[in-house]
């Protein structure tokens, strides 16, 4: 068992999302630092992703998604030598179900790397 499937399984919606917002903040810093760019400190990583994700949990209540139209978006490769990570996640509160999926590609559009 991997520690995702270990926090899907025992975590809450919360600590789901900012799991892998975390996991997220962690590829993007490795991604900055490989470009020999100024990142943020590592310790500060989990404090400012449970932030993030309380502000967006406490905005949602707030104002709750209202259904409508929605243009699609169409996946776009990352430039050459790079990867790229996609997520997404479903929440079904009334069953008490939710997953995440993330999709690792490389600049061709070749999957590296997936989970569920």
């Amino acid at each position: 068992m991997d520690l995702f499937e270990v926090v899907l399984g025992r975590g809450s919606v919360f600590h789901v999302a900012w799991f892998s917002t975390i996991a997220w903040s962690l590829w993007q810093r490795r991604n900055i630092i490989r470009e020999k760019q100024p990142s943020w400190p590592i310790s500060e990583v989990s404090k400012w992703e449970k932030e993030l994700v309380s502000e967006y949990f406490d905005n949602y209540k707030q104002h709750p998604k209202v259904s409508g139209r929605v243009d699609p978006i169409y996946w776009q490769p990352p430039s050459a030598g790079l990867y790229k990570a996609n997520f997404d996640a479903a929440f079904f509160g009334n069953m008490g179900l939710d997953g995440i999926g993330v999709v690792v590609r490389d600049f061709d559009g070749s999957v590296i790397s997936a989970l569920s």
